[in-house]
């Protein structure tokens, strides 16, 4: 009685993109090694098959960080740090001692607290909370104690940082 032999799959799917270069390439050489003609294979496949091989050692390694993510993390930080200041002055004016500031500061806050953490969102996420807090900001009974509070121009700020935010996304977008 003989054995019988089971082939097993070879689990190329396990192997990082080093691996798979490496077993590809080493796969080239013995075809070659053993010439298209005794493997019953046509030389047009083997030569399709060396381009493809070559095409992956080019692609397989490539950066894929864009130039404008440093610039997008730039201004992250700076809407993140105006959000903050604009929270904290928020904060503090609701317990000042002068009525009108406190009224203001209590007033701008209750309306404008569901944007107090966007800069904890995703990237469009947060850009499109930072245009709708610069909206918010101008309606008239909230642009009226943001100006009590000596505030009036974070609206403005917010929103020009909010606009660079999105051109370099979508800069970034185009150019990937």
């Amino acid at each position: 009685m003989s054995d019988i032999i089971t082939i097993k799959t070879i689990g190329l799917d396990k192997l990082n993109n080093y691996e798979y270069n490496y077993f590809s390439e080493q796969f080239l050489v013995l075809i070659n090694a053993a010439t298209a003609e005794k493997l019953h294979v046509s030389s047009t496949l083997v030569e399709s098959y060396s381009t493809n091989v070559n095409k992956m050692r080019d692609i397989a390694v490539q950066s894929r960080t864009a130039d404008e993510t440093a610039l997008i993390a730039d201004v992250s930080k700076e809407a993140k740090s105006l959000v903050i200041y604009f929270f904290n002055v928020l904060r503090s004016e609701k317990q000042s001692p002068i009525a009108a500031n406190k009224t203001a500061a209590t007033g701008a806050y209750n309306a404008l607290k569901p944007y107090s953490g966007l800069y904890n969102l995703p990237q469009r996420q947060q850009l499109q909370a930072l245009r709708g807090l610069a909206t918010d900001m101008r309606k008239p009974a909230i642009a009226e104690y943001l100006t009590t509070l000596g505030q009036s121009e974070m609206a403005d700020s917010l929103s020009d940082v909010a606009e660079r935010y999105a051109a370099l996304l979508e800069q970034r977008s185009a150019n990937m």
